[in-house]
């Protein structure tokens, strides 16, 4: 697959729909709305043109969650909101649901159906991979927190 502005166009827009839906359901004011569906849409491209440049997923959504987060980091600040305000709603297009919807399909068929070493090997790599996207992102979002509001010196 190539980058093409269509495809650009597409993923961003279809990466508000999530960022907005989760901000309406924590009521976040619906003038900050745009803020959120922004940072959504920007974060999934950010991934997904990094993974069509062959970084692995799980790198290229630590890089897309340290961009929201350090952007809120800053528009949080100006705006006297708090950051996770933003950043919850604006995560969401970034969990990999294809990936546990395969992982949780192969544990109900392995109680359904039986064992088979296929079925166990695709549960146990589709979760650990689901795991470990799900903790790259609150790395992503807690790096910038712990470099801007950090009280003690590092060292």
């Amino acid at each position: 697959m190539e980058i093409t502005p269509l495809f650009i166009i597409t993923d961003f827009l279809l990466a508000t729909v999530p960022a907005v839906s989760f901000a309406m359901l924590f009521n976040v004011p619906w003038k900050l709305l745009w803020y959120c569906a922004v940072a959504g849409g920007t974060g999934r491209i950010i991934r997904d043109i990094s993974m069509l440049n062959g970084i692995p997923i799980l790198f290229s959504t630590l890089l897309a969650s340290t961009a929201i987060g350090l952007a809120f980091v800053i528009v949080a600040r100006c705006l006297r909101i708090p950051r996770p305000v933003f950043t919850v709603a604006s995560i969401v297009p970034l969990i990999p649901g294809r990936q546990l919807f395969s992982a949780l399909d192969s544990i109900v068929r392995l109680a359904h159906m039986g064992y088979t070493d296929a079925l166990a090997e695709r549960a146990v790599r589709d979760s650990f991979g689901s795991a470990a996207v799900i903790f790259a992102i609150g790395v992503g979002l807690a790096v910038p927190t712990l470099l801007f509001y950090r009280k003690k010196p590092v060292v």
